[in-house]
């Protein structure tokens, strides 16, 4: 088995951080920058892959095990927990060898932590990865090769836990698309450790005495202290009974030990320490940008470690002050951690027992929430615990299932009973034990405001259709313009249910021009004086079958008679198009661009530029000819489209997939080898962009793979992408994205 020092992972670029996942590679560019972290060793995907394959040949049940789906009926839990055990037996009884010998000699009689780290080499699930940290828990052994091996194991094992397979499935994730690394690291002892939120001028510090382990279980109320603008404003005091120590050697066979507190204690940090987590999270800033979370831990000599960075993963929750002149004084009002956003209201069900009774539509109330009761929860309208932090395995399921959740609610249990009325505020960690929320009302509601910054890396939105016009002026951040403004589909209303090739057979042409014209004018006086990208008809023959006079559909569309070669076989049409984008100019816009869909030839663009002039559109100073990058060969001749005349290039990334990978991505028993996020797209994209750069063109991006993995964004500014154009309800979120990415770039 072969390990990796965590420092010597400087190398990796954004796309080859899917072979450690977020967590490991943040953690080591902050290493590289200089921050104080404990040294690690990485056990990459691979050895987590052969392990499987090794037991896959052991155990013939499990035979298809590394390809398999695993597709369970998740609403039986009894078939659920039966196919979870055998495969965890399977693979806890499978040999295996420890060859880090280096790492053990080094670390001999210490204390050592195992660290999970998740990324999916196809993301196809809408959840965010950070609910994995409650699915596969750190794990911790003594620095011996047995004991190593079976920590390893254990944790692998988790992968195919019964609440593991319930959300790989529930969230549409292939087993087989699962990478999974591990970091190891010394056990530091620790006087306190906790968790830190960062969003612009907000900071939230969780805190408790000892290891994080009585944080990240729930075992505690932590300290929380409120900072804004460098000023500490609010200061929440925790409840500690318990609290986590390093083991010595050779007194335990666990590196942990409990150590119950003769009283209930309230742990807090001095000013110097807050100042020092402040600093640290001002310098960490250059690497996970301005909205961030870290966990850190405190020795007794005071020196103060990183142990996890990353990039804020969800909203950072806003919770209601507990000063003097703010604490409710309503009877029937609850406070605790705003674990999960949303709010809900229903009867509650007390929960007191590992037995679960029906629980669709309504409010948990639970000394704590077991990760094992993942399947049952689904149908709940809320969740309200006495026990758990923000990075408890409750908070995080709730997160992820979408469940307004209320963690650390001081006697929940006793303070509600089954069949109480309430309403819960997981955006506030708000209880009101009223039909109403009126308690929570006198609350002031944070304002979610995005910023409207402008960013270095344009964004674009695609569309087609001019009511996509008016929900746009609702969203609160610019938008540089079209970037895809797709003809089929904006044609399509036009043509009175009649194909293209009938209006030019009845002679109908200044009609059709005309048509096209009024349309393309909507979108062009809409963004004025921004740039509208419009793409050119692709006419493929499966896709208009219903309309009168369509042709006879081809064997292969996907690589028939489609895009540019259309043109120069069949011009009339795309003469049309270049007729209404002269017309539009002719009526004062200027701000319209060509751009041509799947070219697969220089003599293509010579053809298509020839008409242009002929028309008189190239004539036009502001005119543009842009080139769709969809075409593998677009690699080999992009230097030879710019001698043509482009000026520009879109990568169209769901046709690049599909030729790259040769699949047809219409056919749906192809879904799991259809990815963008594939490394061959990614070398692609990568190669096309530092050629466009090398000749001065700018280079976008306009189909479905920033969306469908939000980490490609990150990846792609990282790169230099000119802009990046999306549908109109991914702007948002993507607007976050480039924010972030060009923080850390910067």
């Amino acid at each position: 088995m072969e390990t990796i020092q965590l420092r010597q992972l400087n190398h990796l670029s954004p796309a080859d951080r899917f072979l450690v996942g977020d967590k490991i590679f943040y953690l080591s560019q902050l290493a590289q920058q200089g921050e104080q972290i404990a040294p690690g060793w990485v056990v990459l995907p691979l050895s987590f892959r052969q392990f499987i394959e090794a037991t896959s040949r052991l155990e013939p049940f499990l035979a298809d095990l590394s390809t398999s789906s695993l597709h369970l009926n998740i609403g039986n839990a009894l078939q659920l927990q039966a196919v979870a055990g055998r495969i965890q037996q399977a693979l806890q009884a499978t040999p295996l060898q420890w060859s880090g010998q280096p790492l053990v000699n080094l670390l001999a009689n210490q204390a050592l932590i195992l660290r999970p780290s998740v990324s999916l080499a196809k993301r196809t699930s809408p959840l965010s990865l950070a609910a994995l940290g409650g699915l596969l828990p750190a794990q911790t052994c003594w620095a011996t090769p047995a004991a190593l091996c079976t920590t390893l194991k254990t944790i692998w094992a988790e992968v195919f836990s019964a609440k593991s397979l319930f959300y790989w499935q529930r969230s549409q994730i292939q087993i087989q698309d699962i990478q999974l690394a591990v970091l190891i690291q010394p056990l530091l002892p620790a006087s306190f450790a906790g968790r830190l939120q960062r969003s612009q001028d907000r900071t939230q510090i969780w805190v408790v005495s000892g290891l994080g382990k009585t944080l990240t279980q729930g075992e505690a109320i932590p300290t929380r202290y409120s900072i804004e603008q460098g000023q500490l404003r609010d200061r929440q005091l925790g409840r500690q009974l318990l609290r986590h120590q390093v083991a010595d050697p050779g007194v335990s066979a666990s590196c942990l030990v409990p150590h119950w507190l003769a009283a209930e204690i309230h742990p807090e940090l001095s000013e110097d320490d807050l100042d020092d987590l402040m600093r640290l999270a001002q310098r960490t800033e250059t690497i996970l940008g301005t909205a961030l979370e870290l966990e850190w831990l405190m020795t007794a000599s005071g020196d103060l470690y990183l142990t996890q960075g990353q990039p804020q993963t969800w909203r950072s929750p806003v919770i209601a002050p507990a000063s003097a002149s703010s604490t409710p004084t309503h009877p029937t009002l609850l406070t605790g951690l705003a674990a999960a956003p949303g709010q809900a209201n229903g009867r509650t069900i007390v929960l007191r027992s590992p037995e679960l009774p029906a629980l669709a539509g309504q409010i948990v109330v639970a000394a704590q929430l077991l990760p094992d009761w993942l399947p049952a929860l689904q149908q709940v309208a809320g969740v309200i615990t006495e026990k758990g932090g923000l990075t408890s395995h409750g908070a995080i399921l709730a997160r992820e299932l979408g469940i307004p959740a209320v963690v650390g609610v001081a006697q929940a249990t006793q303070q509600l009973s089954t069949g109480d009325n309430v309403w819960i505020d997981g955006d506030r960690g708000l209880v009101s034990k009223t039909a109403l929320p009126a308690a929570i009302a006198q609350f002031p509601q944070p304002q979610q405001r995005l910023s409207a910054k402008r960013l270095y890396t344009e964004l674009l939105v695609n569309l087609s259709q001019p009511a996509s016009l008016t929900p746009l002026k609702q969203i609160a951040v610019p938008v540089d313009g079209i970037g895809l403004l797709r003809s089929e589909l904006m044609l399509l209303p036009l043509l009175e249910q009649q194909h293209p090739d009938y209006w030019l057979k009845q002679n109908w042409h200044d009609e059709l021009t005309t048509r096209i014209a009024n349309r393309l004018s909507l979108f062009a006086k809409a963004f004025s004086p921004r740039p509208v990208r419009y793409r050119s008809l692709d006419l493929r023959s499966h896709e208009f079958q219903d309309l009168k006079g369509s042709p006879p559909t081809e064997a292969n569309p996907m690589l028939g008679l489609r895009g540019a070669w259309r043109y120069q076989h069949y011009p009339a049409l795309f003469d049309i198009e270049l007729k209404a984008i002269q017309q539009v100019y002719q009526s004062g816009l200027t701000n319209v661009q060509l751009m041509l869909p799947f070219v697969r030839t220089v003599e293509e663009v010579h053809f298509c530029r020839q008409r242009c002039e002929q028309i008189g559109l190239w004539q036009q100073a502001q005119f543009q000819l842009w080139l769709m990058a969809e075409v593998p060969s677009v690699l080999f001749l992009l230097s030879a489209y710019a001698q043509a005349g482009i000026r520009g290039i879109a990568i169209g990334t769901n046709d690049l997939t599909q030729l790259l990978l040769g699949v047809d991505r219409d056919r749906p028993e192809f879904s799991e080898l259809y990815t963008e996020s594939h490394p061959a797209v990614l070398a692609a994209i990568a190669q096309l962009m530092q050629t466009a750069q090398q000749l001065q063109l700018p280079c976008s991006i306009c189909g479905q793979a920033p969306v469908r993995y939000p980490e490609m964004v990150r990846y792609l500014v990282e790169l230099g992408i000119s802009s990046i154009s999306v549908e109109v309800d991914a702007i948002e979120s993507t607007h976050r994205a480039i924010i972030q990415a060009e923080q850390r770039r910067s």
